[in-house]
């Protein structure tokens, strides 16, 4: 049985997973809106270095995860338009 500790730091993990992950699908829908002229392609480097900066931070969760022997439990949200493209 888990201690409280444990649970509590599990449900930290899960919180900044989602996060991470919320925040990973926010960057690709606005990446895929842009268009190609200057100011789009300078908008592309910046959200190109945020999804590296991002997806740094989950790996390093999952290793301490991993490391610690922490399980990732993460509540799949299915919105509206994802519904529609699992179908």
């Amino acid at each position: 049985m888990e201690n409280v500790l444990d649970m509590h730091i599990n449900k930290l993990i899960a919180r900044n997973v989602e996060e991470i992950l919320s925040q990973l699908g926010d960057i690709e829908k606005r990446y895929n809106s842009l268009g190609e002229d200057d100011e789009s392609r300078l908008e592309k480097i910046v959200l190109n270095h945020m999804r590296k900066i991002l997806l740094d931070d989950l790996r390093q969760i999952t290793g301490f995860s991993s490391y610690y022997g922490y399980d990732i439990r993460v509540e799949p949200s299915v919105s509206l338009e994802n519904s529609e493209a699992i179908t």
